[in-house]
């Protein structure tokens, strides 16, 4: 059974929050990152400690390991379109009201730079799949994935 974890890295115990969660669940220890973690690092040290018990003889053996971990976060995100101005296209009607005219549309791209204090920064990462845009006002704009 996983007996312990303790983050070795920082010099004040109180600020691992911000980086990484650790728990011990049932006889796993789990790493996990929310959206309370602000920032990343390279080489955050883990000793686990593990105690094992022999079923033939029941000693038990206390047992750590040390653990690297690494955490890259978004330091910048970055949007862009395809065009910034959507202009009415000559003679087409919207066909769910004759009377209102179609305009143009774009593509929209979400992308950010990753790394963290130790870190090389790694730059353009697409993060399209894990962004949803909205418009604020769908009588001007609307948002669809085509």
């Amino acid at each position: 059974n996983v007996s312990s974890i303790e983050v070795t890295t920082f010099t004040d115990p109180n600020e691992d929050w911000r980086l990484i969660d650790r728990a011990i669940v049932g006889d796993v220890c789990q790493l996990s990152l929310t959206t309370a973690h602000e920032y990343g690092k390279g080489n955050i040290h883990f000793r686990v400690g593990y105690d094992h018990t022999e079923p033939t003889t029941g000693v038990t053996s206390n047992y750590l390991y040390n653990v690297t971990v690494r955490v890259w976060y978004p330091w910048e995100r970055f949007t862009q379109m395809s065009d910034y101005y959507f202009d009415a296209i000559a003679g087409a009607k919207n066909p769910n009201d004759c009377s209102s005219k179609l305009y143009q549309s774009a593509a929209v791209t979400a992308s950010a730079t990753w790394g963290g204090y130790d870190l090389e920064d790694i730059k353009d990462i697409d993060v399209l799949p894990y962004v949803e845009f909205a418009s604020s006002d769908t009588s001007i704009a609307t948002v669809s994935s085509s």
